[in-house]
């Protein structure tokens, strides 16, 4: 079923503005509503819940104030009658509107509202009380019926106020309190306000005393400041600015541009304070005071004082905090600053202190040790924390304490919020503990364990855990040094690894032993072994031996200078890989006497050797290029500097590769090698014949020794084209490391040639063969295919990749 709501209403009592009325009390802005409510076009009788709400406007717009309640209202036949206050201030301004919601019965359902909204119309005013209002108390109102002091004046508007009186004599008008706003003048005069004071002196003159103006300190129209300028007048007649406040909200006393939120400059007081007076017998106290004693009595220890004190409960005034300072050494003319709040008991001890010999006391006023220089004492009871908190405000900041000597910081600590970690550095030394994981770590910063240890340097050490009855002790990790006294054979110390196996039993796993090989003899020599698991044994895996050997596995050395012996039981490849990340350049090394000397190392697609701080040996192994002092060979050999072959040099053919003589920057020159079948050494020059035609050619000592079966080339040399030849013979042949010729003309130029076959040692037992029968496996195959246009496939060195020897794979374990 709908119901259909009608209500007439009346409002009776509502006062719109009422005249002197010394009996009003708080109840005048309380009036009664009244009306009649149909349900369905028939008049209610019963009881209703009512809602009553005041707005600015006869639909939708603002509400002023809340909404009143008026529940369990009885109805007859229609009419209500109810109680309504909307506040003091809810009609002084029109129009307003009230809505009314209902529901019956009272305390059930919903609310229904009533449409159209009632307009509240105002009574009519006393001509010569209009605005006025005079409580019983004496407290008068312009604008407002409710004024809470003296005179309280209410606008809406930015129309000025004055006080004037008339001049004695003249009857003109004196303003003793103006306040004008003369915004009409336009913002760019620079002047807003003012508030003016005068006095009446002696001579009943009225003479102005100071003021308080407001200007524009912006003529930005779009966005105006103002400041407010406090002036009073001193001996000058006119009055001086004591104080201004900017429109930016910082002031000034003495500055007219105040650089902080309070600046003061100026003041040659010897002091400053605020206070109070008592209201019985008139005694002066101190709520803020600032002293600066300058007397001569100043061996009572004390100097200056800032006093906070607060107003209680009960209204008196009660001493809260101090700030002191004071004498502590007067010969050294030191000071000291303490700072002191009240307890509960009402004392004032002091809460911290900054001595004049630059101790800081918190909770205590002197060091306890002659070399302390920051003191905490914190009282607290049975159990109860009692410290300092370091707190960093930003989520990403960083907590911290650190120490540090002559401005070096020597240790640190702090919270790091991004890993939720406490981290701790003392020198070179660090700390760790992670929050979430709880792991720990000392050496570094970032734990990969529960107890992660980096450079740890203990002689002893141990971990251990309990067996499940709690009263044996297992070694988790152990290491014991062991002292002489009492060692057994062959061992010293040890370290130890121990897992839990999947029935829960604790097995040794691992360990680290360091034994004397033979413990009889003194000064023993030592080794150190590391062993682990391997099925049920426990196997040696690492073996170091105080006379610098070393081995990898269980085995022996295979020499006796050897230095490091690697054991595997692989039947492939064994050995040692060094590898490094993407980038990374593995190597190993050589040295002698702690120097380094040479270093082997892969760089990309070369592996090369170092020595001397210079490549070496450096092999491509994309395309098999081998460069000696050359890092990066362009050739299947290439070799920098100087080559020597001990052997025989055997090549398909060869050259000298030179830079151009004429086009050196550019350019290469190349020529090829005198081949012979004969091992044949070539000797040369140019010679002339004296007056008669002779000439002797001198040869090296050696030349009989090495050479043999010699061969003479001559050719005169004529510059001058006479039309006759010249001959040229050899008269006597090599002997005694010379040979003789004479020329058909004396004073003849020749250039000679003697050519020799090598018969030293080694060509003798060396001799090159000028043909040989290829071996069988190489028959149908050839030394340079492709100049024959046969296929790589065809050559004598061809290897197919399919069966070339791989290199095993970084981290294969496969045997």
């Amino acid at each position: 079923m709908i119901n259909r709501w009608v209500a007439r209403v009346w409002m009776i009592g509502l006062v719109w503005c009422v005249g002197v009325v010394p009996w009003a009390s708080a109840s005048e802005s309380r009036f009664t509503y009244q009306g009649v409510l149909n349900m369905n076009g028939v008049p209610l009788t019963g009881t209703a819940d009512f809602q009553l709400s005041l707005y600015f406007s006869p639909v939708g717009g603002s509400q002023f104030g809340s909404t009143v309640d008026a529940d369990d209202v009885m109805v007859e036949n229609g009419l209500f009658e109810i109680e309504v206050d909307f506040g003091s201030r809810a009609f002084l301004t029109a129009p307003r509107f009230i809505e009314v919601a209902v529901r019956a019965p009272a305390g059930a359902g919903p609310y229904t509202t009533l449409t159209p909204r009632q307009a509240v119309n105002a009574t009519p005013f006393s001509s010569s009380t209009r605005g006025v209002t005079v409580t019983a108390g004496e407290l008068v109102g312009l604008g407002t019926n409710t004024p809470d002091v003296r005179l309280e004046v209410l606008s809406f508007d930015t129309e000025a106020a004055r006080l004037v009186r008339e001049d004695v004599v003249s009857n003109a008008p004196i303003e003793v309190l103006a306040l004008h706003a003369l915004g009409e003048k336009g913002i760019d005069d620079g002047f807003g306000g003012s508030l003016g004071f005068y006095l009446q002196d002696s001579d009943f003159d009225i003479r102005h005393a100071g003021a308080i103006d407001v200007d524009w300190s912006s003529a930005d129209a779009t966005n105006p400041t103002a400041d407010m300028t406090f002036r009073i007048r001193g001996s000058d007649p006119v009055p001086t600015e004591r104080m201004r406040i900017l429109g930016n909200g910082q002031v000034g006393i003495g500055t007219t541009s105040p650089a902080a939120q309070l600046g003061v400059e100026g003041l040659n007081q010897p002091g400053a304070s605020i206070r109070r007076r008592q209201l019985a017998g008139n005694a002066v106290i101190d709520v803020l005071n600032l002293t600066a004693r300058t007397s001569t009595v100043v061996n009572d220890n004390f100097g200056g004082a800032l006093n906070f004190q607060l107003q209680n409960f009960s209204g008196a005034f009660v001493n809260a905090a101090q700030l002191v300072t004071r004498w502590s050494d007067v010969s050294q003319n030191e000071l000291d600053l303490i700072i002191g709040s009240r307890l509960s008991n009402g004392s004032l001890p002091p809460r911290m202190i900054f001595r004049g010999d630059g101790f800081v006391g918190i909770g205590r006023g002197s060091p306890v040790l002659s070399t302390e220089r920051v003191g905490i004492d914190v009282e607290t009871r049975d159990a109860e924390f009692g410290g300092m908190l370091v707190n960093a405000t930003h989520p990403g900041g960083r907590p911290y304490i650190g120490l540090a000597v002559d401005g070096i910081q020597k240790m640190r600590q702090y919270f790091s919020p991004g890993s939720d970690a406490w981290h701790m550095t003392v020198g070179v030394g660090n700390m760790s503990m992670e929050a979430d994981t709880g792991h720990v770590s000392v050496g570094h910063f970032s734990p990969q364990g529960r107890f992660d240890v980096v450079g740890f340097n203990e002689i002893s050490g141990r971990f251990q855990r309990q067996d499940d009855t709690g009263n044996s002790i297992l070694d988790v990790l152990d290491v014991v040094a062991r002292s002489t006294s009492t060692i057994s054979p062959g061992f010293g110390a040890r370290l130890n690894f121990k897992m839990e196996a999947p029935n829960g039993a604790i097995g040794t796993d691992g360990a680290i032993q360091v034994e004397y090989i033979d413990p009889t003899v003194a000064d023993a020599e030592t080794r150190m072994t590391f062993r682990l698991r391997d099925g049920q044994q426990i196997q040696d895996r690492l073996t170091i031996f105080s006379d610098d050997y070393a081995q990898l596995g269980e085995g022996v050395g295979l020499g006796s200078t050897d230095a490091f012996v690697v054991h595997t039981e692989r039947t492939g490849f064994g050995g040692i890989t060094m590898n490094t990340a993407a980038g990374g350049r593995p190597y190993y090394g050589y040295g002698d006497g702690g120097s380094f000397r040479a270093f082997s190392y892969t760089d990309g697609d070369f592996w090369r050797l170092d020595a001397g701080g210079f490549v070496r040996l450096s092999v491509d192994r994309s395309n098999g290029f081998v460069g000696i002092g050359d890092p990066t060979p362009d050739e299947r050999l290439d070799v920098f500097g100087d080559a020597i072959v001990t052997g025989t040099l055997s090549k398909g053919g060869g050259s000298f590769k030179i830079d151009h003589p004429l086009d050196p920057e550019n350019k290469y020159l190349y020529h090829s090698f005198v081949e012979s079948p004969d091992m044949m050494n070539v000797y040369n020059g140019n010679v002339r014949t004296d007056g008669n035609g002779y000439a002797t050619i001198d040869l090296p000592d050696w030349f009989e020794a090495l050479n043999r079966d010699f061969r003479y080339q001559l050719t005169v040399i004529d510059e001058a084209n006479n039309d006759s030849f010249v001959m040229a013979k050899v008269i006597r042949g090599v002997a005694e490391s010379a040979f003789t010729i004479r020329t058909s003309e004396p004073n003849t130029q020749v250039s000679w040639q003697v050519t020799g076959i090598r018969q030293d040692k080694f060509a003798d037992a060396n001799r090159i063969p000028v043909e040989e029968w290829k071996n069988q496996e190489n028959r149908g195959k050839y030394l340079h295919p492709t100049a024959w246009n046969k296929a790589d496939s065809k050559g004598e060195d061809w290897v197919d990749p399919a069966s070339r020897t791989q290199m095993p794979p970084v981290g294969d374990t496969q045997q």
